[in-house]
């Protein structure tokens, strides 16, 4: 899709109302995003993928749409769809303040100046304790961490596997596709983007 933020913002704002069920949640992602419009639609995912004005909130509907199409595929009652929403909208919000400073990001990585974001609008509605660890939980763990290749804690969810799972997809596939894009059939490339050496197929 190639849309405006705008219109990605909107997507966002109607998925939420049309697919999520817990009042409270919906009105407490809906809050958040009203007061976040300006930096969602206007920062950019980090230095390593979506790096232009606009890829945060294409990348978070990225992220949305196809754990929602995972979590559908393989719904039998026992995965909680709410949960995996917020989850795959919030889980890169804090990147709208360490996208603007390494050192708050060094000091505060972005998965958990998310969750510092996040919680006072939580706080403002009904939504129990142990519901709000779970989408803690999914925050912290979406991210895998540069140094050891470790998430920023341990997923306990499996809501917070599948954000995991569609954020590591949209984080590398561009960066792999435009990295082929740039090689002949059956070559290679170290593309610092992407964390393998790629090989392009001898037979396209």
């Amino acid at each position: 899709m190639n849309l405006s933020s705008h219109q990605y913002y909107d997507l966002i704002s109607d998925t939420i109302e049309s697919k999520m069920k817990n009042g409270e949640l919906k009105e407490a992602l809906q809050a958040f995003l009203i007061d976040h419009k300006i930096g969602l639609c206007e920062s950019t995912a980090g230095k390593n993928h979506h790096n232009y004005p606009g890829g945060l909130i294409e990348h978070t509907y990225n992220v949305l749409s196809m754990s929602l199409l995972i979590s559908e595929k393989y719904q039998n009652g026992y995965l909680h769809l709410d949960l995996v929403i917020a989850a795959s909208i919030l889980h890169d919000v804090g990147k709208i303040k360490t996208s603007m400073s390494k050192k708050t990001e060094d000091l505060l990585p972005h998965p958990l100046m998310s969750v510092l974001m996040v919680k006072n609008y939580l706080d403002m509605y009904d939504i129990p304790e142990t519901y709000k660890n779970e989408i803690f939980n999914c925050i912290t763990t979406h991210s895998l961490n540069e140094k050891d290749d470790l998430p920023l804690g341990c997923m306990h969810m499996l809501e917070a596997y599948i954000v995991h799972q569609a954020d590591g997809i949209d984080a590398y596939l561009p960066n792999g596709l435009s990295a082929l894009s740039k090689i002949d059939p059956g070559g290679h490339t170290n593309d610092a983007k992407f964390p393998n050496t790629l090989y392009k197929s001898d037979n396209l």
